[in-house]
């Protein structure tokens, strides 16, 4: 923060100013505007006040906006957000215009992006940046360093800038600048205009601006001290005409009339009955008026015009999108188009284009046609929601993203908004993002204002994927950041793409030697025909007792055994009408996710038809079965009463082939049945 000593110096570098200002230099200026830690009546400068700001007024000499008074520092602004006020004062026309001014370099070091400014009229900026060690003065578009400010350790916070600028308002022309800072001894911040400096012919006088520009945490800005004086002066005036002409012919003449030294310009752009015409040249004709024989010809042609054709094929149907191209005042001539990795189909089916880059930009020529092809092959059943991050804040372009740019979604002052995802139906879904940022933000899927049923804070740029389960069809669902209170969201992390997919099926590998699994899902799941489903009824010291449930529905969050004579991978689908009833007598654990044994966990021995004790810290995994007893250290298995196992009841003998066969729910199934299967009064595993 500022030091007494800065203050001290910057209250005696005003009144020198002010003495300069009141001398027979300015002898006939008159103060319009001023203001000081301290006033000053010999020069029309009053103390800063509350009377000097506000929020909202209409009257002049109030800075309007978000800056405050504070009699440390003057005018001051201080906030997590961007800070600004805005002067509007009496100007004189064609008078000679002075600024004397201190500013204070409050401290903004702490990151890259947050920037003090200051804008006098509509063509002078003075800017300072001290993260970077950069300040800047822009005249009409063009910029200036200001020198020294790229001296580590120095002109950063506390330092106290002199500024003095005067202007002729009757010919547009900044006749000097010049900046002093209070600290660095020889290294002190300084530039001086090295020559009087044009400024645009509708360059305007009537005010000052003064803010702060945020990027991370608080910023500041303070002006300690501004007088602005002007000088009325006898002013000589002479005709112009501009003639704009095309092919030797004259589409437009203009006419006026201003003072003898002003420069005119002529305008990038003109319409001539409904029909455009920009400048020939890339550079901007102009004129400087004397007293006699002003007259500037302008040629002057059409803007090119192109067209442009993306064609995107999604699935052998190809839909055309055609934009006409325009050059514009400032002889740009581009193309570009950008396109995203999935489309949706007439089917409603989502595709996939095989491209690595998403996008191209390029130059065309009058009467161009270029035609441009996506094609989109790859059919993805499973996605049912599909959004691009820049649907809801757009980054920048980058054709390395899909659609060719990345976002974000802002925060937003109530939960349910953001992006809609709209309903998604009973299921298990899968929600993959491909973020392109980490900053400690997050991305999350809300149910209307609740909290984030799924919530993504990435440590790294790249795809991440996170499962979720909706049990009841559910509407209302959005796409947006983490909690801030209990209504509103904060920003979210930047991202390119996210999908919802359904996910239709899960896995199960049934072991070769053992030709059972344990089991479980976070979704209600089908297995297959070849694949039995057993619970655990009951424990004793020796033995677990499972029983087969004559069903091939599994409810979710449900602990199982599988057997299959035909061990393997096994796909199970998502979905089905489970009898819960049928498993009210299971006493299977389910690992939904990852479990932590404890003192009494057993599970099943990998290849072989018995449960062990696990050691207590050992993760059990998602999806697996396990039990909670207090047994002995290996548990049998008996099979409906089979204390041998299901391997030693179901032998390799075979029943003569024309011999009836059934299952054991007493069904009579044919030969291409595969499981247990009972043949004579006898069981048999049928393969």
């Amino acid at each position: 923060m500022i030091l007494n000593h800065y203050i001290k110096t910057g209250l005696a570098t005003l009144a020198a100013l002010l003495c300069v200002g009141g001398g027979n230099a300015y002898a006939e200026s008159t103060v319009v505007y001023g203001r000081a830690l301290t006033a000053d009546a010999d020069n029309n400068v009053l103390a800063w006040s509350t009377n000097d700001v506000a929020t909202k007024s209409t009257a002049k000499d109030i800075w309007v906006g978000t800056l405050t008074y504070n009699p440390s520092y003057g005018l001051y602004g201080t906030g997590n957000g961007n800070r600004s006020g805005v002067l509007t004062f009496n100007h004189t026309a064609n008078s000679i215009q002075t600024f004397d001014i201190v500013y204070d370099n409050l401290v903004n070091t702490q990151f890259s992006g947050n920037y003090a400014y200051m804008k006098i009229g509509s063509d002078i900026e003075i800017m300072s940046d001290q993260m970077n060690q950069k300040g800047e003065v822009i005249v009409n578009g063009t910029s200036y360093g200001i020198s020294n400010c790229n001296k580590k350790g120095i002109n950063r916070g506390g330092d106290l800038w002199t500024i003095h600028i005067e202007i002729n308002t009757a010919t547009n022309t900044l006749n000097a600048l010049t900046l002093s800072g209070s600290v660095g001894g020889a290294k002190a911040a300084s530039f001086t205009l090295s020559e009087p400096t044009a400024l645009s012919p509708t360059a305007t006088y009537d005010k000052v601006e003064v803010g702060a520009h945020r990027a991370k945490n608080q910023v500041f800005v303070a002006l300690q001290s501004i007088k602005i004086a002007e000088e009325e002066q006898a002013v000589t005036t002479a005709p112009f005409t501009i003639n704009y002409t095309n092919g030797g012919n004259i589409l437009k003449t203009v006419t006026g009339e201003t003072a003898i030294g002003a420069t005119v310009s002529a305008d990038k752009a003109i319409d001539v009955d409904g029909t455009k015409y920009i400048l020939e040249s890339t550079e901007v004709p102009s004129i400087t008026i004397k007293a006699t024989d002003n007259t500037l010809n302008v040629p002057v042609r059409k803007p090119y015009t192109a067209t442009l054709n993306v064609t995107k094929n999604i699935n052998g149907t190809a839909t055309t999108t055609t934009t006409s191209l325009t050059e514009t005042d400032d002889h740009v001539a581009t193309w570009s188009y950008a396109f995203p990795l999935y489309a949706k189909g007439s089917d409603g089916v989502y595709y996939k284009t095989d491209a690595t880059t998403f996008g191209e930009t390029g130059t065309f020529t009058d009467g161009e046609t270029i035609n441009k092809t996506v094609d989109y092959t790859t059919a993805d059943n499973e996605i049912v929601f599909y959004s691009e991050g820049e649907a809801a804040t757009v980054n920048s372009v980058n054709y390395n993203y899909s659609n060719g740019a990345d976002g974000h979604v802002a925060p937003q002052n109530a939960r349910n908004r953001g992006i809609s995802v709209g309903s998604l139906d009973a299921g298990r879904y899968s929600f993959d993002v491909v973020f392109t940022g980490f900053h400690k933000r997050s991305l999350g899927l809300r149910h209307a204002t609740d909290d984030p049923l799924i919530i993504v804070q990435p440590s790294k740029t790249g795809e991440s994927s996170t499962e979720f389960t909706l049990d009841a069809t559910t509407s209302d669902l959005y796409i947006n950041g983490d909690n801030y209170s209990d209504k509103k969201t904060l920003q979210s992390e930047d991202f390119d793409y996210v999908v919802i997919r359904r996910i239709n099926s899960v896995s199960a590998e049934i072991n070769t030697e053992s030709n059972l699994t344990s089991f479980c899902s976070t979704s209600t799941v089908t297995v297959p025909e070849d694949v039995m489903v057993y619970i655990a009824t009951s424990a004793d010291n020796n033995t677990v007792q499972l029983e087969r449930v004559d069903t091939k529905v599994i409810p979710a969050g449900t602990g199982v055994i599988l057997y299959s004579a035909e061990a393997g991978i096994k796909t199970l689908t998502v979905g089905g009408t489970a009898d819960a009833s049928l498993y009210t007598s299971n006493i299977f654990k389910a690992a939904t996710s990852d479990v932590t044994a404890g003192d009494n966990t057993y599970a099943l021995v990998k290849g072989k038809q018995g449960f062990a004790k696990v050691k207590a810290g050992v993760t059990i995994p998602a999806g697996k079965a396990y039990l909670e007893i207090t047994a002995g250290s290996k548990l049998a298995i008996n099979f409906g009463g089979e204390t041998t196992g299901i391997s030693k009841v179901a032998t390799e003998q075979t029943a003569p082939e024309n011999s009836a066969m059934y299952n054991l729910a007493g069904q009579r199934v044919s030969n291409s049945y595969k499981g247990i299967v009972i043949r004579n009064g006898k069981k048999f595993i049928n393969k």
